[in-house]
This record gives C-alpha cells, sequence and structure tokens, in this order.
C-alpha cells in the first residue's frame, strides 16, 4: 500500500512559526550601533552625570565586535573610551558612507569630547571658596552640557545609519532607567544641599 504526502506538508519540514515578534524584539541588537533617542541620552546623562555614557559606548563596541566583526574588548573601550573615541566615531563615518548618507560624523567633535573630559577631570580638583560656589555650579553644569554635545550629536548619524533617525526602538524609559534616574536625581539633591548649607554656613 502507498502513502501520498502532500509536499507542502512533507514530514520534513519544520514547523512554521511567526518570527516577527522576535525580530522586534531583536531589533536594536542586529544593529552595528547602539540606537536611542537623543531625547532618552539626554535624560539619562544629565541624570546620571553623564555616567550612562559609559554604558553607551560599550553598547557601541559590543554591537561593533558581535555584528560588524570588529575585534576589540568593549569594556576597555567604555571605561576608557577617550582614548577609542575618535575610532568609534570613524567607525560611524564608514558606515554613513556606505549606506550614502550625506552627513558625517566629524573628527573635530570627537576631539572636542576628548577635551572637555580632560578638563572636567581637572576642574574635578577645584576646591571652590563661598565667593566661588556659584561659577562653580555654572561651570559645573557647563561641562556636563558639553561632554554630552558630541555624543548627541553622533547618536543623530547612528540613528540614521541604523534605519531610526528618531530611535524610535530605543526611546521608551525602562523600569533600570528609572531606578538609575532616581539615584541621579538623589545625588543632585544632595550636591546642592551642600552648596546651599554653604551658603548660609
Amino acid at each position: 500500500m502507498s502513502t501520498n504526502y502532500n509536499n507542502n506538508e512533507s514530514v520534513y519540514n519544520a514547523p512554521a512559526a511567526d518570527l516577527g515578534d522576535l525580530e522586534q524584539h531583536d531589533l536594536i541588537d542586529k544593529n552595528a550601533f547602539f540606537v536611542v533617542s537623543r531625547t532618552k541620552l539626554i535624560i539619562l546623562s544629565f541624570c546620571t552625570l553623564n555616567l550612562y555614557l559609559i554604558y553607551w559606548f560599550y553598547r557601541n563596541w559590543k554591537l561593533q565586535k558581535d555584528n560588524a566583526d570588529f575585534d576589540c574588548t568593549p569594556i576597555v573601550r567604555a571605561i576608557f573610551n577617550i582614548f577609542f573615541t575618535h575610532s568609534l566615531f570613524a567607525q560611524v563615518n564608514d558606515a554613513l558612507q556606505s549606506k550614502g548618507i550625506a552627513c558625517r560624523a566629524s573628527g573635530l567633535m570627537a576631539t572636542f569630547y576628548v577635551i572637555t573630559i580632560v578638563v572636567s577631570a581637572l576642574t574635578n580638583r577645584w576646591e571652590p571658596s563661598v565667593d566661588q560656589l556659584a561659577l562653580y555650579v555654572v561651570f559645573f553644569l557647563a561641562t556636563i552640557a558639553l561632554i554630552l554635545l558630541p555624543i548627541w550629536y553622533v547618536q543623530d548619524r547612528i540613528n540614521q545609519v541604523c534605519d531610526d533617525p528618531q530611535g524610535a526602538q530605543n526611546a521608551a524609559l525602562t523600569l533600570t532607567n528609572w531606578i538609575f534616574i532616581l539615584l541621579g536625581l538623589i545625588y543632585w539633591g544632595f550636591v546642592f544641599m551642600g552648596i546651599f548649607i554653604s551658603f548660609i554656613g
């Protein structure tokens, strides 16, 4: 006795699966760079006094290693990011050029980032007098903003390379994000409390 099989129902065919949800879930990890909305980037960077940027560098280098075959140690390049900023911007430039996108990730902005990090490290040794506190606060806030500026700038280019100009796939704040925001705001509270006590003392 013979048995007929429908070609579309062959016992050798793997069960079909809807991969749409999986593809959406893993979309960020399939990119060669870290996609994030620039609004979220600003919020997390400011609230964590730019400590978020260490994570930002780590994710970019991790994705470069995993998805672009770039041989590196992501955690080292994240912690010592000032030595590898130009290299990352160059990788973004190469990706922009290969996709025919006109804008570029300027090396001058990478240099600007390195300079502001060095200046910030030097001014951390400044112990202002009471009369200098207002100037110190202004300088401190300005330094945070200036350090973030080149990263905010290159994030626009990264999002374009990854076909998500607005960073919509990573725009929402997660529970972990909110925890770090809360911790950052508590730290900010202590900073300004110390400044206030110095003024009235």
